[in-house]
């Protein structure tokens, strides 16, 4: 993708921006970033606390990530998860 479309997509589009308005939409944008990458690092811890106790989830969509009372991620659904009492490794 070229950069002008890549801009085109990010920013809203206006023919101009104050410079009070670009600061406070990239100012809102990292917030949601951050946001955002807490809840992909919380997926992650989850994923790997199962496959250190040798479970294996195996339907990780967004339908079977909950949210918390104190915006925490739950991963739900371990309809079908299994068990693997040995260690497998994948060449």
């Amino acid at each position: 993708m070229r950069d002008k479309e890549k801009c085109s997509s990010i920013l809203p589009r206006r023919a101009s921006f104050r410079k009070s308005e670009l600061v406070g939409w990239v100012q809102d944008s990292v917030v949601l970033l951050m946001a955002d990458w807490q809840y992909v690092s919380q997926v992650a811890a989850g994923l790997a606390y199962l496959h250190e106790h040798n479970v294996i989830h195996r339907d990780i969509k967004p339908e079977n990530l909950l949210l918390g009372m104190e915006g925490e991620i739950k991963i739900g659904d371990f309809g079908w998860s299994v068990h693997s009492p040995e260690e497998r490794y994948v060449d």
